[in-house]
């Protein structure tokens, strides 16, 4: 029996599953193929929108919460599962040549440090660049995680909460019970009826 469940198994559906696990729920979650293996395996795993002084504000607001708590968070999970997801504060360069009063606005808006970056760091910063541009920005407080480590890792400290998931399976309707969802109807990944 479950108190609650998830349909996806990604990075967003698992620490959805965590916060529902840490409130006493018991928790399963359901995904078409292998939990984590899409898009939440694939990101690049930066913690940052690129470019975002062209982002709307909540956009900005959300971004600089969660990167304020995702070294605790990761910290956390890794205790939990033994599994390092490898969080690096690796500093994030934007070559960009647009407005420096929209860039220096948003970054104290934030609370963001935020340095120029002419020709010379930008080599300094990343000798492999090809190019240069006439202005860019070095956001030396912007991490990044490995995804698939991440994955792994968050998924171990769910299982070893008691979270059941259920791979290979797609959702191809919901049970009802009056005016709540009361389960959900399953085929196996590639089967036709």
């Amino acid at each position: 029996m479950t108190d609650c469940l998830i349909v996806g198994a990604g990075l967003i559906g698992m620490l959805t599953a965590r916060e529902l696990r840490a409130a006493g729920l018991r928790v399963t979650l359901i995904d078409r193929g292998e939990g984590g293996r899409e898009a939440s395996w694939a990101g690049g795993g930066i913690l940052s929108p690129l470019y975002p002084w062209r982002y709307p504000e909540p956009v900005n607001a959300l971004a600089s919460g969660s990167q304020q708590q995702y070294p605790q968070l990761l910290a956390e999970i890794r205790a939990q599962s033994g599994i390092d997801p490898e969080y690096e504060r690796s500093g994030l360069l934007i070559l960009d040549d647009g407005d420096e009063a929209d860039v220096t606005g948003w970054a104290q808006r934030f609370g963001m440090r935020l340095e120029a970056a002419d020709a010379a760091r930008q080599r300094e910063l990343e000798p492999a660049l090809g190019i240069t541009s006439a202005r860019a920005w070095w956001m030396p407080e912007i991490g990044q995680v490995r995804n698939p480590r991440f994955v792994k890792s968050l998924r171990a400290a769910l299982e070893r909460q008691g979270v059941t998931f259920i791979q290979n399976r797609q959702v191809t309707g919901f049970r009802r019970d009056g005016d709540r969802v009361a389960g959900v109807f399953l085929r196996a990944r590639g089967a036709d009826g």
